[in-house]
Order: structure tokens, then sequence, then C-alpha cells
């Protein structure tokens, strides 16, 4: 009896073991982050490079969606673990007293499901993400995924809450984006299911509901999919990835639009060769100051990885639409 329970210890031991190393593998990080914005990083340049090394952007697993509050102090980051949908998690890092600390799992972020694609309001009091988690009605999504928000509380983040429809319905919603007024942007497949096509819609809530969408259109939806959109704040601009084979570098580009006086868009102009790549670039989020565009990079073979790169590299005009994102 003593043996035997000796033994059952042992494995309980060794299987708490195992466990931790698995967590380790996809949270552990230098042992110091460095302070300043950004996590001390150099800033980048016209050309694209990795983000945070070490901290931000491991090897053993995937990263595609990196968003940073606009004070800087709250960064929220989407891992994969390799291998391992739908284990797709949000990690949460916080500044306090000039330090970052150690990323938690968000506590918004169920294990086991996915959880993927945070996006924080304007004024950093909600987070709106991506997840497959078990839906009102009793339905679970499964490889279907729908919209949910989390508001911040004086205890920490409130359960989240899914969003009726019409923003989300029996296919999968993906990829929020919102703008001043929690004005909410996403892609759906809703439009064209029997075909696989994901498009981008709009929302503008009404008392505090969306009950209403809206298509984007033709000029921004292509004939496949178009998703993992950015929308700046006072909705000046789009960036969005597209999978259609022309004029793409790769098998997933990004492509930027502008609205018209008229509320139209612009045609979409591809990123060009120094973004896009013959990998794929998705989940584009520009940096609260409007300075730094971050997305993720899928090389041949390889796990996704935060990049990051100079918005003055996809918005040139020093006059233009970047000088309105500050948050003041």
């Amino acid at each position: 009896m003593f043996l035997s329970c000796i033994v059952k210890t042992s494995v309980a031991l060794f299987l708490q073991a195992i466990f931790a190393l698995l967590i380790c593998s996809t949270l552990c990080i230098a042992l110091d982050i460095p302070d300043g914005p950004y996590f001390g990083q150099e800033t980048p340049g016209p050309i694209p490079k990795i983000f945070a090394p070490g901290i931000i952007s491991l090897p053993n697993r995937g990263e595609s969606h990196c968003i940073f509050l606009p004070d800087g102090n709250e960064c929220l980051l989407s891992v994969t673990r390799r291998g391992n949908w739908p284990n797709v998690y949000i990690l949460y890092f916080k500044q306090a007293n000039g330090h970052w600390k150690k990323p938690i799992i968000a506590p918004f972020s169920n294990r086991g499901i996915c959880n993927t694609e945070p996006t924080f309001s304007y004024d950093g009091q909600k987070v709106f993400f991506s997840s497959s988690r078990r839906t009102p009605d009793g339905r679970t999504p499964a490889f279907d995924v729908d919209i949910w928000v989390t508001k911040r509380t004086q205890y920490g983040w409130s359960e989240p809450v899914w969003l009726p429809p019409p923003v989300n319905s029996n296919t999968s919603e993906w990829c929020p984006s919102v703008a001043k007024d929690d004005i909410l942007y996403f892609s759906s497949y809703r439009y064209r299911p029997e075909k696989g096509h994901l498009d981008l819609y709009r929302s503008v809530p009404k008392d505090g509901l969306y009950r209403t969408i809206e298509h984007l259109g033709s000029n921004i939806n292509g004939p496949r999919y178009d998703t993992g959109c950015y929308i700046a704040p006072d909705e000046s601009f789009i960036i969005f990835t597209r999978s259609d084979p022309w004029p793409n570098e790769g098998p997933g580009d990004m492509f930027i639009s502008f609205r018209q006086a008229d509320n139209s868009w612009t045609a979409p102009k591809n990123l060009g060769p120094n973004i896009n790549t013959s990998g794929a670039e998705k989940c584009p989020v520009v940096s609260p100051d409007g300075k730094y565009l971050f997305f993720g990079r899928n090389a041949l073979k390889r796990p996704s990885d935060i990049y990051w790169v100079d918005m003055r590299a996809v918005l040139p005009d020093p006059n233009g639409p970047i000088q309105k994102l500050s948050v003041n």
C-alpha cells in the first residue's frame, strides 16, 4: 500500500512537471523584460523586422495579433501552440511603475478552445475578440468562432458577452477592429458561405447595441478572402488581409483603402514587396501613437511571428491620416 502511494505520487508529480514544461514552452520569455515603450525595443524603419524576439516572438509557437492599450501600458497577444488548434489563447502583458510584468493568460481567455484576435476599444475599457466558446443558446461553435466582448471593471475584466445577431451569425465571425464610438468592423462568411468566402462588415452601435450591419461592398471585398482588418479610429483608412491570387506577393497580403467624403472606399492598394512577401501577412494593427504597423507573418513552414514597420512606409504623407491616430 505504501509503495503504491509512492508510485501514484511519483506519477502525479511527473505529470505535473510535464504540464509545467508544456506551459513554459509557450509562456517562457527572457528573464527580464526591458523597460520602456514597446518592451524597450529599437524602433523599426521602412523594412519590417521581428518585434521583441524572446519576449513576443518565440520560435516554438505562433503569434498572430499584437495590440497595445492606448496609453501603451498593456498589451494583448494571440498565441497558438504549434499543431494544437483550437488551443489558441490570449496573453496579457502589463506595465506598472515603469516595469513590464511577466505575461499571464488573459482572464477572459479560456483554455482548450480558440480565443484570438483581441482588440481594445478606443477608450481602452473594452476588449473585443473571437472565440469558439459555447454560445448563450448552448451551441458550441468548434471551428466556427464568434465575436465576444469583455469590459474593464474595478475587479478586472468582466465575464465575456456574446454579441447577438446581426453581428454574430450561424457562420464564423473573425477579426474585430473598433473605431471611435465603438464602431465595429469584422469579417464573416455569411455573405457567400457556400463558397467559403470571408467579407468585411461594419456595424454602428445604437443605444449601446449593434442592431444593423453593412457589407463594405465589392470595392473592398474581393472574390475570395478579405479579413484581418484594422480600422483607423476616425475610419479614414482600413488595412486588411486579402488572399486573392492577384496582385498578391504571396498567399495572403495586406492592402490599404481610404474612406472618401461620400463614405465610399478607394480601390485597395497592395502594401508592396517591402512589406508583403511570399509568405502570409495578416492581422494588421497600428500602434496607438500612429507610428508603427504591427502584423503577423507566416514564412513557409514556420509558425507566425509578429513584425513591425514604420507607418511612413504605409502612409508616406506626413499630413495624412497617421496624424489623427493618437489618443489624447
